[in-house]
């Protein structure tokens, strides 16, 4: 079976104030929270807060650093990008291993593998793309999620959020970073 893009599942906002940016999307937008995690990884060096935020057709996340014996990738961003910027585009794309494949006999570079997890709605495969700017370090350049997802619903994939999900995504884009090549998702000559 070919791959096939199925567009946008989320975009994810690197913030300072996760609270004030929530009511913002709440009070003001019209969103609704889907999903809180505190701390996606409490016993590690560092972490980050989510939160899950959806509206009638657009899901977000809102992550926040936690910085313990060593600083948060989310903080790397932050220093470099500002407060409320798109760390990174999640897209939905079905049959993610004929994708990726594809993909990277063209040339494209992401980080790590396939992750496989579970959450209260199936299996979810899901891979981070390196960062677009080879000047940039993995933690500093924005990048892309590529999701698969098994459910459908009217505003697109089923529920991407769960503690044990945001847990595992934060450890591997720190692990993955950490094993970085230098090579940013692709080098285009134009």
């Amino acid at each position: 079976m070919e791959w096939q893009w199925l567009g946008v599942d989320h975009i994810t906002y690197a913030v300072r104030d996760i609270e004030s940016w929530r009511a913002v999307y709440i009070d003001c937008f019209g969103f609704r929270e889907i999903h809180h995690t505190s701390d996606a990884s409490p016993e590690g060096t560092s972490s980050m807060e989510l939160y899950g935020l959806e509206s009638v057709n657009s899901r977000i996340a809102l992550v926040r650093p936690i910085n313990r014996s060593s600083v948060s990738h989310v903080e790397h961003f932050l220093c470099k990008h500002g407060d409320h910027s798109v760390q990174h585009v999640a897209y939905a794309v079905r049959n993610l291993e004929a994708f990726v494949s594809e993909m990277r006999v063209k040339g494209f570079h992401f980080l790590g593998d396939i992750k496989y997890r579970a959450d209260a709605f199936g299996k979810v495969k899901q891979i981070f793309s390196k960062r677009f700017d080879p000047g940039l370090t993995p933690a500093d350049g924005v990048f892309y999620e590529f999701v698969e997802r098994p459910v459908q619903t009217e505003i697109g994939l089923a529920d991407f959020f769960s503690g044990m999900v945001a847990k595992g995504l934060y450890e591997d884009v720190e692990r993955d970073a950490a094993d970085d090549d230098g090579k940013p998702f692709k080098v285009f000559m134009l």
